[in-house]
This record gives C-alpha cells, sequence and structure tokens, in this order.
C-alpha cells in the first residue's frame, strides 16, 4: 500500500476515501462467515493502510492524524474484536444524485 500525499480539496477526498476503504476492510477481515483466505487478505491490507505513516517520512499533520486514526482502530480490533465498534459510515441519501436521469 503506498499513500500519494496530496494538498487541499484533493487531501480531504482522498482521506476520507481511504477511510471508508479502510473500514470496510476492517469488517470484512473480521466477518468469520466468508472465505478464510479474503478474510486474511482484507486484514493483511488494513494493516498496510493502518501502517503507512511509518512508510514515509515529512507527512502533513492531517495525514499522521489520518494514520494515527487508522492505526488505533486497526489496533483495537486485534486487542477486544468483540467490543470494537467499527465506525460506522455515513449513507447517501435517497434519491439519484443532481444531474442524473
Amino acid at each position: 500500500y503506498v499513500t500519494v500525499e496530496t494538498s487541499g480539496s484533493d487531501e480531504k477526498y482522498r482521506l476520507m476515501l481511504e477511510k471508508t476503504f479502510f473500514i470496510h476492510l476492517l469488517k470484512l477481515s473480521m466477518d468469520n462467515s466468508i472465505n478464510k483466505q479474503v478474510q486474511a487478505s482484507a486484514k493483511m491490507f488494513a494493516q498496510s493502510m493502518a501502517s503507512g505513516n511509518k512508510q514515509r517520512q515529512n507527512l502533513s499533520d492531517s495525514y499522521r492524524m489520518h494514520f494515527h486514526y487508522m492505526s488505533q482502530i486497526y489496533n483495537e480490533s486485534n486487542k477486544e474484536p468483540s467490543t470494537l465498534k467499527i465506525p460506522s459510515l455515513v449513507k447517501m441519501p435517497p434519491g439519484s444524485p443532481i444531474g442524473c436521469h
């Protein structure tokens, strides 16, 4: 997993997407009803994402906080998986996006 640091609104959008993807991976890695290989792959990729700050130096404050957040959630998932509350994701509002017919 490699992070490309961006700035401004691109950075905020990228961090939001990475967090969303990370949360989905973490949920998948904790789902005991799925194929064990898929579960292991999701766990490995989530771990890679959570340790992203160790792979790069001179990260912006936004990126350091981003990786710290993911690292904390990942570590909690290893310590107490049964009591971990994975953050819920914001649901899309009902209806088609504006301009889509």
